[in-house]
């Protein structure tokens, strides 16, 4: 197959954003344990020419996208969809160049490519505003040991909109009224097995059963693409597939954090509207932001994910290695978010103060868990 080379973040987003040529940390060095400053333009990665072909419409279709966002201009419902798309392609992108970047340090090996895995497990976006309109590029989480296990969450700052994406198989589809798959485990090949319940065609609120600390706004979307033929019988079906999903390739339509259809039946096309959401300063999100990511990651470590079916080996190697992620994170922000978030947030007008402290709030249970890390790392070891 002919290989050729792909800007991981690509030559439109890198325009719009600033300076083509300006130098700015895309990617750890995990060696060193230090961000590698470069040019977004030479951030590129192997890519097949297929691939690369592929998508270039997915491309042009997000740009549409971002820039009616960024301008407040209404999208259309296929258009959520293409950015939830788009950031999947973003997001697992940035997890295998991350791979290639560091080949040393690979806990886990790649068994899929960036078109396995757009569009096929439940995903969302939450959108915060900054009140800034200086042009920017940020990206956060994607250096984390959390998301090297399982590239789920990461955060995408562009111009004024900071975008955190999420996504995983069953994650909030149930609580949509979806048919959700219960007492989930991994297999010895790493399958995802359990067993299927019934949808109730109901939603649960909230959808997202995680705290974001911040005002947004939130568009799900339900995936079951890659799902057993018993799952896509059962969204399937006409009497609840009618209303709910697209039909033949298992992606539902896209919801609102009411659990309620973003886009009301007959309306092509809603303005995602920030006029009443909080703007929070520039220099606060660039801190919030891989809080709330690092936070999302560290649940979704946690989930309801059961390794009791794998052999003993792998599940202490498992066990091991989520340990390690959530001590990662939990040092992350105690030792350099929170207290750069204290000091800045002694400027704040009341207003700011307040969202300054239900950022801190979630600090807070990471510096004691960091602070138990220290303690049990002083303890002696065990022969």
């Amino acid at each position: 197959m002919r290989k050729g080379r792909e800007h991981v973040i690509p030559k439109w987003l890198i325009s719009m954003t600033g300076d083509p040529g300006r130098i700015i940390p895309l990617i750890y060095n995990k060696k060193t344990g230090k961000p590698v400053f470069q040019s977004p333009n030479s951030f590129v990665a192997p890519a097949c020419k297929a691939c690369n072909h592929e998508f270039s419409a997915l491309e042009g279709r997000a740009k549409t996208v971002i820039t009616a966002l960024l301008a407040g201009v209404p999208i259309t419902e296929d258009g959520s969809s293409v950015l939830l798309d788009w950031l999947d392609k973003v997001r697992i992108g940035l997890w295998l160049t991350d791979m290639l970047r560091n080949p040393d340090y690979q806990f886990v090996k790649p068994r899929f490519h960036v078109a396995q895995r757009v569009g096929l497990k439940d995903r969302c976006v939450l959108m915060i505003v900054t009140d800034c309109n200086r042009k920017g590029l940020s990206i956060s989480g994607t250096s984390s040991l959390s998301f090297h296990l399982r590239p789920s969450c990461f955060g995408l700052g562009i111009n004024h909109l900071y975008f955190v994406n999420v996504s995983r198989e069953h994650l909030f589809g149930h609580r949509l009224g979806f048919p959700v798959l219960v007492d989930r485990h991994y297999t010895n090949k790493w399958w995802l097995a359990g067993s299927l319940r019934k949808g109730t065609g109901k939603p649960k609120i909230p959808v997202f059963r995680r705290e974001v600390p911040l005002e947004h706004l939130a568009m799900f979307q339900p995936c079951f693409s890659d799902q057993s033929p018993a799952m896509l019988e059962m969204i399937r079906d006409p009497a609840f597939a009618s209303h709910r999903t697209y039909g033949i390739d298992g992606r539902a339509k896209v919801f609102s954090e009411t659990g309620q259809l973003m886009f009301a039946s007959g309306s092509s096309r809603k303005k995602i509207d920030f006029s009443s959401q909080q703007r929070y300063p520039r220099e606060f999100l660039q801190l919030a932001i891989p809080l709330i990511v690092a936070d999302i990651q560290d649940w979704m470590d946690d989930a309801d994910l059961s390794t009791e079916m794998l052999n003993i080996e792998r599940r202490q190697a498992v066990r091991q290695l989520v340990r390690a992620g959530r001590k990662s994170n939990a040092n992350l922000i105690a030792r350099r978010i929170a207290p750069k978030i204290v000091e800045l947030s002694k400027s704040f007008d009341p207003e700011l103060a307040r969202a300054a402290r239900k950022v801190l709030r979630v600090a807070e249970k990471y510096e004691r868990r960091a602070r138990r890390s220290e303690e049990q790392d002083r303890l002696p070891k065990r022969e």
